[in-house]
């Protein structure tokens, strides 16, 4: 039997942006009984100790006990089944990663280099989301937003030159979403249009050199 189609996710974000607490969220939601009856499917971990582990985070969110962030690069395969069907109908990869990458240098050449290796694969998924923190939104407008992008567009530079150095210019994803994490902490006016409307005119030019950057 042929091994079921792929889809890799990357998730980008400062330190505290939420990603590894989203991916706790993400798996944890697809368990509960209630989400297979209403949707007919559901997520199994490949590795049953890493889906033990999201799934204790995720009933320690419903506490207020949210997860550390990483500490190293984590590749987490699951499996989408499909209700009744004996095999995953689709493989489903995330790459989680410590948000500190973005902000400190490698302390030595091996970790330049493990952190390279962990880069390009981000840089060759499917889709990529890059997060932008609410909370600190909130606190820091678009000062934080603007400070985000050209972050993450100067880091995207680096690694791809080095890449590109050694013969390995990445593949860059073809779907990239801009999402807000804790969204709960922004202010009840606030939509997905209006947050994009107030980046499209208050962030044009960071946005337009991530985008040319990817």
């Amino acid at each position: 039997m042929p091994n079921p189609p792929e889809v890799r996710i990357a998730l980008f974000g400062m330190k505290g942006a939420g990603k590894t607490t989203l991916l706790a969220s993400y798996f944890g939601n697809q368990q509960r009984h209630a989400f297979e009856e209403q949707h007919g499917y559901r997520l199994e971990a490949a590795d049953a100790a890493q889906g033990s582990l999201l799934l204790s985070r995720y009933y320690r969110l419903e506490g207020g006990d949210f997860p550390v962030g990483t500490d190293g690069f984590d590749e987490l395969r699951f499996g989408l089944k499909v209700h009744e069907l004996p095999t995953p109908s689709l493989t489903v990869v995330w790459y989680d990663y410590p948000g500190g990458w973005w902000e400190t240098a490698p302390s030595d050449e091996a970790e330049r280099s493990a952190r390279r290796n962990a880069l390009q694969k981000l840089l060759e998924s499917h889709a990529a989301i890059l997060l932008i923190d609410s909370e600190r939104y909130s606190a820091e407008g678009l000062t934080y937003v603007r400070s985000l992008f050209d972050q993450f567009r100067a880091e995207i530079r680096r690694i791809t030159n080095e890449l590109s150095a050694l013969g390995k210019a990445p593949d860059f994803p073809e779907q990239w979403l801009i999402a807000f994490s804790k969204a709960d902490l922004l202010p009840e006016s606030c939509t997905a249009l209006t947050l994009g409307e107030a980046l499209r005119e208050g962030a044009a030019d960071q946005l337009s050199g991530v985008q040319k950057a990817v």
